[in-house]
């Protein structure tokens, strides 16, 4: 009667052919990824633009025009290839995110410490890959769009826009292009959250909150992206959705 190790070690063996044969069929999707993204119907390509935190309210508020979303939508067009490679880094990380799970499936299972250890190995080595993948896809994502993108948008706002961190992501668009603390954004969060509560009953909100959140959006740059948005959302937002 076979051993429960040589049951054990075929089913790890069973598991890497099963990640092998995932593997190959996502490269086989990567292959025709090009060709997709060059027939991208305009559907595709909002999807796309939103995928990279390119909303309308985060066009406008970069200063974007109405008539430029034409032009964004082209250059996705033109640069398929960053698209494509954008594509790659994240299939990668799909497979190596499910080769991590059939990993500590494994280990969970391991026969012996010495097969434990050799799991574990794997592991670290998937998650060392996985780390730099997640690099590798958010550097990916911010040369295509400032590809896509009007010339003239710095960098940094546009990483401010379309990747907010922590407290950031709380807060409406025009609060992330000043150059805040994150607990800066933790009470613009907590300062508008009164003012909207205070607003639905009828009421202004404090003298406190009222203080903190006209401090913030006279900021320069708070000040510049409130009015982007006020004269330009409208126009992106059609042409975006036409």
């Amino acid at each position: 009667m076979p051993s429960p190790l040589r049951f054990t070690r075929m089913g790890v063996a069973i598991t890497v052919s099963v990640c092998a044969f995932a593997t190959m069929i996502w490269a086989t999707t990567l292959n025709a990824s090009t060709t997709y993204l060059e027939n991208q119907t305009s559907t595709d390509r909002q999807s796309l633009c939103i995928e990279l935190g390119l909303t309308p309210e985060a066009l406008a508020a970069l200063g974007v025009q109405g008539y430029q979303v034409s032009g964004i939508f082209d250059e996705i067009d033109e640069r398929a290839d960053l698209a494509a490679a954008m594509r790659s880094h994240q299939i990668q990380q799909i497979s190596i995110v499910n080769q991590l799970k059939q990993a500590r499936r494994a280990s969970r299972l391991a026969a012996d410490l010495e097969e434990e250890l050799q799991i574990q190995l794997q592991i670290d080595q998937l998650t060392s890959e996985l780390s730099t993948l997640h690099q590798s896809i958010d550097q990916a994502q911010l040369q295509l769009r400032l590809a896509i993108l009007p010339a003239g948008i710095a960098a940094q706002d546009i990483e401010r826009v379309c990747e907010p961190a922590d407290h950031a992501a709380k807060v409406p668009v025009e609060f992330r292009l000043a150059d805040l603390r994150n607990q800066d954004y933790a009470d613009i969060a907590r300062a508008l959250h009164e003012e909207r509560r205070a607003q639905s009953n009828g009421q202004q909100p404090d003298t406190d909150t009222q203080l903190l959140l006209s401090g913030y959006r006279n900021l320069p740059a708070v000040s510049q992206a409130r009015s982007n948005l006020l004269y330009n959302l409208d126009a992106v937002r059609a042409a975006f959705n036409d």
